[in-house]
């Protein structure tokens, strides 16, 4: 026999086998495969692609702050974060509830199909803070305060990429609405994905005013411009803080 003839009738034995164990799959037996399957899709699922939930809350990563603001372009949340531990924590998992003036929930990021960066703070350096916004906070009336809950994350071990900002300046657009400009650079050998530069600005140590941009990959060695619209008060004469973690550590 050829060898391609030969090889065809491999394949169609193969086939055959294939068909014939199908076949003989009870009904209980495929069930159990695709759960199997639809398991293994859904733990290498995105953070926040299938709902985010935090049955137990973080030890280890303590919310300082949690603020909400309002204002014509929109409502936001900032979270400030302290990591109480020796080593950093990456993919911080942050679940917010809105609260509306009287009290009842008018927003949550506990829903599917969230981006990773609004369900997560990126990077928590050991004994340091961080700071998280969320300014596409969909609330149904506006907000009056917010409530935060930090998760674990996942313990991230040596030097962590380094991401610096500078440059950053207050720019108004036509009718008055402030936005932050600068630049960010990848100073490290990794391509940064969904990089998060976010921008604070308080008074009296309480923030009045904040927004994010988000670059889709900010390549190794690269630099990037970034414009922030902010969210809540006028920032002239308030102190700014403009800041870019990590997103991809390797």
């Amino acid at each position: 026999m050829r060898r391609s003839a030969w090889l065809a009738a491999a394949f169609a034995l193969a086939a055959l086998a294939a068909a014939l164990l199908s076949a003989c799959e009870t009904t209980q037996e495929k069930s159990a495969r695709l759960e199997k399957i639809a398991l293994r899709k859904r733990a290498n699922a995105p953070l926040g692609a299938n709902g985010l939930k935090i049955s137990k809350p973080s030890r280890e990563i303590q919310v300082l702050e949690a603020v909400s603001l309002h204002s014509s372009e929109g409502s936001a949340v900032v979270v400030k974060l302290r990591n109480l531990s020796g080593r950093a924590r990456a993919e911080v998992p942050l679940l917010i509830a809105v609260k509306g003036p009287s009290g009842a929930t008018v927003y949550s990021n506990n829903g599917g199909g969230l981006a990773t960066s609004l369900v997560s703070a990126a990077y928590v350096p050991p004994h340091d803070t961080a700071v998280w916004v969320d300014d596409q906070i969909q609330a149904s009336s506006p907000p009056a305060s917010v409530k935060a809950t930090a998760g674990d994350g996942r313990a991230a071990g040596g030097a962590a990429p380094k991401v610096t900002v500078a440059g950053t300046h207050i720019e108004h657009e036509p009718g008055g609405v402030a936005l932050i400009a600068g630049t960010v650079a990848n100073r490290s050998t990794v391509d940064q994905h969904e990089l998060v530069v976010t921008a604070v600005a308080e008074r009296g140590g309480r923030p009045v005013a904040a927004g994010r941009a988000v670059l889709p990959v900010l390549a190794a060695g690269a630099t990037g411009r970034f414009q922030i619209f902010l969210v809540g008060s006028d920032p002239a004469g308030a102190k700014l803080a403009v800041a870019a973690s990590p997103s991809t550590l390797r």
